[in-house]
């Protein structure tokens, strides 16, 4: 099901740019860094207008229609699964992790092309139920990263289909449990610099979370999307020449 996600995403990495008007929360001035950012959601990888888009190709692209009814019924699959739970394998909640970005996607996704909004109801439930766990697991920061990626996903994604109560306590999970513990270690953390793929999920965790609230809490984006442009090629220098990657 990982490829279904990946193939996805293919088609929704080219994003539009044109602005439409929905609810917003309220807003704070912008830092200069931050003014090109889109103000509506969703703007991460995803935009009303791709959604549009892919809608009108599903009927002549068999391809995309297939992928489409694969992640619809994912999605069904995941609206019955239990809630998860705080459990550590060893060291990491790496597992739980990637299991919540693996439903929110999903999820998301679904109710995009379904307008069925038992996906939203899901998604939110989900949402809350990590952003209600003591932490994020910060020792194994891997952890942080994939939590705060699949919370941000779903509340740029969704952010028009959920009341403002849950937005407001999915805003105030990601950053207590995932952009503060960044602020925390970002200046000596080993991977923030790394070559290996853990400056990329960790690094791309922190993009993804300070975009995803930039509106109204600008101060993370502000500060570290410069920092994280600047160490991602500290890893990502690595396929070149032909596109490999040496982790395989």
């Amino acid at each position: 099901m990982r490829i279904i996600i990946i193939l996805s995403f293919t088609y929704l990495l080219f994003a539009c740019k044109k602005e439409e008007t929905i609810a917003q929360i309220p807003k704070i001035p912008l830092p200069a860094s931050l003014t090109t950012l889109k103000s509506e959601h969703p703007r991460l990888m995803l935009t009303n207008e791709r959604i549009a888009e892919l809608k009108k190709l599903q009927s002549t692209d068999p391809v995309l229609d297939k992928y489409i009814k694969a992640v619809i019924a994912s999605a069904n699959s995941i609206v019955t699964r239990a809630p998860l739970t705080r459990t550590l394998i060893g060291p990491r909640l790496l597992d739980v992790s990637r299991e919540l970005l693996n439903r929110i996607s999903h999820l998301a996704l679904a109710y995009h092309f379904s307008g069925d909004k038992k996906y939203v109801d899901a998604a939110v439930a989900n949402m809350r139920t990590v952003c209600e766990f003591s932490d994020w697991n910060p020792s194994h920061f891997l952890d942080v990263a994939e939590m705060s990626n699949g919370v941000a996903i779903g509340y740029d994604w969704l952010y028009a289909y959920i009341s403002e109560t849950d937005r407001t306590f999915i805003r105030n999970g990601l950053k207590t449990k995932g952009l503060d513990e960044y602020k925390k270690i970002y200046e000596t953390a080993w991977w923030a610099k790394g070559d290996n793929n853990w400056n990329q999920v960790c690094n791309g965790g922190l993009i993804v979370a300070s975009l995803a609230i930039a509106e109204t809490d600008p101060k993370y984006a502000d500060e570290y999307i410069p920092k994280v442009i600047a160490n991602l090629p500290y890893s990502n220098k690595f396929y070149a020449p032909d596109g490999s990657w040496y982790e395989g």
